[in-house]
């Protein structure tokens, strides 16, 4: 798994430097650094928009910063970032304890596979082990403490070239999830997205697969849910929090998208597509497509429509 993942990372990184705009900056043309080894800073990140929560996350986030080889002793140096989205049951630490990101990282800019860029991993566990990287009154709005709070805090305090050109989007699995998604939906905000391992374009395949509701089927399972239940039901918990939260809906505070009969419910599955990667897609079509008809002078837009203007 982990020569995999390496590999994974490796790929995903490489395309994020080709499309940053900076691959023939002359700053790092002679880039040769006397240390090889890059630096790692753990933040404790304020938020309102986690704030009151009902399942009481914390509204202060640690957030892990790599900072490259040499980034003190070149203090004119601006450099890209890379946002990295950690996957389900991680957390900061997990690109670095589990996956040996430090050590691949630390190998590209050495070897000038991928020029020095500053590498953030916020936090994104909630008590139920992930936030999907969404908006929910009921875990917080960890979409807007990413793509606003995270990004504003990292780019005041370090040595970030504060543009979209620069700035790149990337994670694994749940990770991964949030990655397209945000990057969908702030697409001015982000450069470059590297997915890798992330769910289907539709949810169904995914949810809807027998490991999912063998777990989910089971009247005990939701009714007398305690941490330590299997993987899958947990998961399950967590993504009804972040696609149809509800405070009434106890004891997981969300809703599921089919009864413990295995019956769809419909009303709940649709507030469950509105977050998939192919509606987000389909938003923002329509919001080109408006923004295109707002630009059109009165009488094009009449004769858009068959009307006259009068």
């Amino acid at each position: 798994m982990n020569k995999l993942f390496h590999t994974c990372i490796l790929v995903s990184l490489t395309l994020l430097y080709s499309y940053s705009g900076y691959s023939q900056t002359t700053q790092y043309s002679d880039f040769a650094p006397s240390v090889f080894e890059g630096s790692t800073v753990t933040e404790e990140i304020y938020s309102p928009a986690l704030e009151g929560n009902l399942q009481g996350n914390p509204s202060t986030q640690p957030v892990k910063v790599y900072l490259p080889p040499d980034y003190d002793n070149y203090p004119d140096n601006k450099y890209p970032v890379i946002y990295l989205l950690h996957p389900y049951t991680g957390d900061h630490n997990s690109y670095y304890k589990d996956y040996g990101i430090l050590e691949t990282v630390n190998q590209l800019i050495s070897n000038k596979s991928i020029i020095p860029m500053i590498i953030v991993t916020p936090n994104a566990k909630t008590i139920y082990d992930g936030s999907f990287y969404t908006n929910s009154y009921v875990s917080g709005n960890w979409e807007d403490f990413i793509v606003q709070e995270v990004t504003q805090h990292i780019e005041s305090k370090y040595r970030v070239l504060d543009q979209q050109e620069s700035r790149g989007l990337s994670g694994f699995s749940m990770g991964a999830y949030g990655t397209v998604k945000l990057g969908i939906k702030h697409h001015s905000t982000f450069k470059a997205l590297g997915s890798i391992g992330g769910p289907a374009l539709d949810f169904e395949e995914m949810y809807f697969n027998p490991p999912y509701r063998e777990y989910l089927i089971s009247t005990s399972a939701i009714n007398n849910y305690r941490f330590g239940d299997p993987w899958y039901t947990h998961l399950m918990f967590a993504a009804a929090v972040a696609f149809a939260p509800d405070s009434t809906a106890k004891p997981i505070l969300g809703r599921l998208p089919y009864t413990a009969d295995s019956v769809l419910i419909d009303s709940i599955w649709q507030k469950w597509l509105l977050h998939t990667y192919r509606q987000q897609i389909f938003c923002l079509v329509l919001k080109h497509k408006q923004q295109k008809q707002d630009q059109l002078p009165p009488t094009a837009s009449y004769r858009k429509h068959g009307l006259h203007s009068q």
